[in-house]
């Protein structure tokens, strides 16, 4: 017989059970506590990891220095200068921040080509067109000139091969160097160096080829398809041009290797031979939208730390057991705990710290910038305290400070130090501090909270090593971290609390298991003795 059978009153009319679980609610109240605790921890966890991930967001949409259509690091290169009033379609051009405003007007004398060879005869039905032999074709490829670089490379050919293999081949063979392709409307067949400019080389030689004795592919003197077809050669050609600038300064002349040209902030990309006459405006639109997008995130992100750091503690909603989540609804323990979660990141000192110094990342000057974050213009933080970090913009300030001088208020926003991010070093910390502009500051700021790299220390971000991360951008410390490891020291305490309270409870049981056996006895003495003296049921 087991030594734990829950015998629940019989003999001595007690309720056992009752009992027992009165008995028994001092331990399980410490080991719910315990538990509490544990989910307070998770939970706090939680906080930070919703916090970081928030960072991380913005560190990858605007900061990040590949940078995407919503990055701001890299404002004073973007084109903001368009092409207005247009006429004529022989080029098209666009200007960065140091690009000139006005009037323009291009003459492209000639477009950028690479060295070609054309077929002079027709081919019909090319898609059915099938080599008749075995043929080698030996391309010469490169730039011209004593310090020119020339590649020979050979393609073999084999009968059956459709058009499409052959240039597919070819452009295998030379690594994408070399193009072939036929053209519908001329019905030939043409073959070009995919580099362009006057200085580039292409010659084919094109032959029936014989398996020789060895084994080797030679040559015959039998020409080859494209011979057969005959061979037009075509100079390769720089792109050249004339432009009147802004204030009718001529420049003519001007030559470039490819169809792209950039000069004093303005890109050239000349499509065909002729005059385009243009002007040349800047359109601040894209600066202001993309820096708009950044603020609208940033505030999001001031604002739920700031709720975080100040919420009061609802001391009346406290982790639900075990018992009390199986009463409720799944909508209804969510509110809870949502109640529950209230006030856990109250007074937060590295929150809050990090608010302060992604403040002063704004307020504190950028040496070497004569513009000043503020309402001068158009960009400031919010006089509401209950706002406090948020930051204002005034659109049409800020447009026409940026209309006025793109560079000089660019620079206040996205001016680079050479000196790189340090997490150690407080010496080069402190020099790229000066140097650097407000979005570099911030990303500092972020990197000191939530890198995953040391940057010269053995420790990563603040946040991280307090929180860890998992979360689409990756998982870091996710087990590793402080809260991690005190919520592994509660679940032990909590396995260990669970088999103290269940030996406890087991002791009980055993002392009220024998109490019924003695009960029984003295019962079963009782009813003899009884029937000894005559007393019992007749």
């Amino acid at each position: 017989m087991s030594d734990y059978m829950r015998l629940t009153g019989l003999a001595t009319g007690l309720d056992t059970d009752n009992m027992i679980k009165q008995m028994m609610k001092p331990y399980v109240m410490k080991m719910e506590k315990v538990s509490a605790d544990r989910q307070r921890i998770n939970w706090r966890q939680e906080l930070y990891r919703d916090i970081i991930k928030d960072v991380n967001k913005i560190n990858y949409d605007f900061l990040d220095i590949i940078g995407g259509e919503k990055n701001v690091s890299n404002l004073e290169k973007a084109y903001i200068h368009t092409m207005e009033d247009k006429e004529g379609t022989s080029a098209i051009v666009k200007g960065n921040t140091s690009a000139m405003s006005g009037r323009y007007k291009i003459d492209v004398k000639s477009v950028a080509s690479g060295a070609k060879v054309l077929t002079k005869d027709e081919v019909n039905n090319h898609e059915d067109f099938k080599l008749e032999k075995d043929e080698i074709l030996e391309i010469s490829y490169g730039s011209k000139g004593k310090d020119g670089i020339k590649d020979t490379i050979t393609v073999e050919l084999n009968a059956g091969d459709s058009l499409k293999t052959i240039f597919n081949k070819i452009e295998k063979e030379t690594k994408g160097k070399v193009v072939a392709k036929y053209s519908e409307l001329t019905k030939s067949i043409s073959i070009e160096t995919k580099d362009t400019g006057a200085n580039m080389y292409l010659d084919i030689d094109s032959k029936v080829s014989v398996k020789q004795a060895d084994g080797t592919i030679g040559k015959t003197g039998e020409s080859g398809f494209l011979e057969v077809l005959g061979i037009e050669r075509k100079e390769s050609k720089d792109a050249v041009f004339d432009v009147v600038l802004p204030g009718g300064n001529l420049v003519t002349g001007v030559k470039s290797s490819k169809n792209t040209y950039t000069a004093d902030g303005v890109v050239y990309n000349f499509i065909d031979t002729g005059v385009t006459t243009f002007n040349l405006n800047k359109n601040v639109d894209d600066i202001y939208n993309r820096i708009k997008g950044f603020v609208d995130e940033y505030n999001k992100l001031v604002y739920k730390v700031n709720i975080k750091v100040s919420e009061n503690k609802n001391r009346d909603f406290k982790p639900l057991t075990e018992e009390q989540r199986k009463e409720l609804k799944q909508e209804e323990i969510k509110k809870w705990e949502d109640k529950c979660k209230e006030g856990i990141l109250r007074g937060d000192a590295d929150l809050q710290n990090m608010m302060t110094r992604l403040r002063r990342a704004f307020f504190d000057d950028v040496e070497g910038v004569t513009s000043k974050f503020g309402k001068s213009i158009g960009v400031s933080t919010s006089r509401d305290y209950s706002k406090q970090g948020k930051i204002e913009i005034n659109e049409f300030k800020f447009k026409e400070a940026l209309k006025e001088d793109t560079e000089k208020v660019l620079s206040l926003f996205t001016k680079k130090s050479d000196i790189p991010y340090s997490a150690t070093n407080q010496e080069k910390r402190s020099e790229r501090y000066k140097e650097e502009g407000i979005f570099q500051r911030v990303r500092d700021v972020f990197l000191d909270y939530t890198r995953t790299l040391g940057y010269g220390s053995d420790k990563k971000g603040i946040l991280i090593e307090k929180a860890g991360m998992k979360d689409e951008y990756g998982s870091f410390n996710e087990f590793t971290n402080l809260l991690s490891k005190e919520i592994k020291l509660k679940d032990k305490m909590i396995i260990r609390m669970q088999k103290d309270v269940a030996l406890k409870e087991k002791y009980f049981y055993n002392h009220f298991s024998r109490l019924e056996v003695i009960m029984n006895k003295m019962n079963a003495q009782s009813n003899w003795l009884m029937g000894q003296l005559g007393m019992g049921a007749k």
